[in-house]
């Protein structure tokens, strides 16, 4: 390397150039300074709106989950409960079944 890139390489911004370049942005942006900081705080506004929205969106979500998941439980249940009942009924069928058919045979 030589001393210029030594040179270039090393330098920083100092306190006095870091006025001039703040200088230098008044002058070319300081009209504009209200109406770029204006409209960084509706982007951030906006962000941030985003991100509401998108947890709301995310909990929604959730609850339906959640919600179709006590349905589906609640059908299970009714289902095991009228084959239960089915099943229930059958038996009592069969019982009544083997009776009428022990009395027959009795007869006979």
């Amino acid at each position: 390397m030589t001393g210029l890139d030594q040179v270039i390489l090393g330098w920083t911004i100092g306190t006095t150039e870091l006025i001039v370049l703040l200088i230098v942005a008044l002058l070319i942006w300081g009209r504009r300074l209200p109406e770029i900081a204006r409209s960084m705080g509706r982007s951030v506004f906006e962000f941030k709106k985003g991100l509401r929205e998108a947890e709301q969106a995310k909990q929604e979500i959730a609850d339906e989950n959640e919600a179709y998941e006590i349905r589906k439980q609640e059908e299970q249940k009714r289902y095991e409960s009228d084959r239960n009942d089915r099943i229930q009924r059958f038996n009592e069928q069969m019982e009544d079944l083997r009776r009428n058919n022990e009395a027959r045979l009795k007869e006979i």
